[in-house]
């Protein structure tokens, strides 16, 4: 099968869904299929729409007679009227790749208006949809009006370094320590670490506490200054420590230090970094909005909060802090859903198979 893949920027970005387009790539290159990756140049909404207008994305996307087309929807606005415009000329079948929907991110009203409509636009001019998650795939339907053939291949369990031993795990609930919260994630408002900072202070009024914050700060360099000034008192104070993005047996240290992991997002289309921290031992606590919910089950293996509801996080933090028997129970039964969750292989093989499914004869 010969596939052209379509992403924007570096297929090496740290987050989870580059991590998931480079899980698919990799195995389907490992069956034997050839692979060509289209990478777009970054830039703004606005200026991505009028690529439509040139006709180089055209010619790069039906190069070399692929079998199907394997787009990243967030692609969608540099693509909404390329694919229309390939498909009159006999292109391959399209298929989109939705990690989630820029409709579904928090935005001023208008701007979510335009995403909407040119997500719908975009839809369209498609064949089929790859999806991360069910959930994902119900708002595809809601926002497309259309039914398409799909796919869903979840997201396996991407760890940078073995699971915790059950024995480990049982050590680290034994220690008598503050609640050791971890979050995982680049410094962007999408992520809410504002809110989570407030949390923490309004948590200090009641209990002792520690917070580590793993990511980027390059996404959004403003928003990241502005993290930084809230937490100055705490940093100072040795509560809060940023450790900039760590990889590989360094981040694996620091989810086997922590005790819960919190990333109370404005929105996830699934949260790979939920089920990462589920590997070892940590509950999660994450957004009510979008798939995180197909991982996080309320009350059992984590907490699922409203976006921007800083008094129900520290609320939830100041239980798994006073209650120890309760960490010890969602620890575990967080352990218990990664253990059930699909591999990488199992996942991405029924990616695959969909797209033979729908490659061109």
């Amino acid at each position: 099968m010969k596939i052209t893949f379509v992403i924007y920027g570096d297929l090496e970005t740290l987050s989870g869904g580059y991590v998931y387009d480079r899980h698919l790539l990799r195995y389907l290159k490992k069956c034997g299929d050839e692979v060509r990756v289209v990478s777009l140049w970054e830039g703004s909404y606005g200026r991505h729409m009028l690529d439509n207008l040139s006709g180089a994305s055209a010619r790069a996307l039906t190069a070399g007679d692929p079998d199907v087309i394997v787009q990243d929807e967030l692609c969608h606005p540099s693509l909404a009227l390329v694919n229309h415009r390939i498909r009159q000329i006999g292109a391959p079948p399209i298929v989109s790749l939705v990690h989630h929907l820029l409709t579904d991110e928090e935005g001023p009203h208008s701007a979510r208006l335009l995403y909407k409509a040119m997500e719908r636009l975009y839809f369209s001019g498609v064949d089929g949809i790859l999806a991360n998650t069910h959930i994902t795939l119900s708002r595809v339907r809601e926002v497309s009006h259309r039914d398409l053939p799909s796919a869903v291949a979840w997201p396996g369990g991407t760890l940078p370094g073995p699971p915790i031993p059950r024995t480990q795990l049982n050590d680290r609930l034994q220690q008598q320590r503050p609640l050791h919260i971890l979050f995982v994630g680049n410094l962007i408002e999408r992520k809410l670490v504002h809110v989570l900072l407030t949390s923490v202070f309004d948590l200090l009024r009641r209990t002792d506490v520690r917070l580590t914050i793993v990511g980027g700060d390059e996404l959004e360099p403003r928003y990241a200054r502005r993290i930084k000034r809230i937490a100055k008192p705490l940093v100072e104070k040795g509560i809060v420590t940023f450790t900039g993005p760590k990889r590989d047996l360094e981040l694996a240290a620091m989810y086997t230090d922590a005790d819960v992991l919190a990333v109370p997002s404005s929105y996830e289309g699934f949260g790979i970094v939920y089920l990462e921290g589920m590997a070892y031992g940590l509950p999660a606590i994450g957004t009510a909005a979008g798939g995180a919910r197909e991982i996080i089950a309320d009350n059992v293996n984590g907490f699922l909060v409203h976006p921007h509801d800083s008094s129900s996080l520290s609320r939830h933090l100041q239980q798994l802090a006073e209650d120890r028997g309760l960490l010890s129970r969602m620890s575990h039964a967080a352990r218990d859903r990664f253990d059930r969750h699909p591999t990488w292989t199992q996942s991405m093989d029924n990616a695959r198979n969909f797209l033979l499914r729908m490659a061109k004869p």
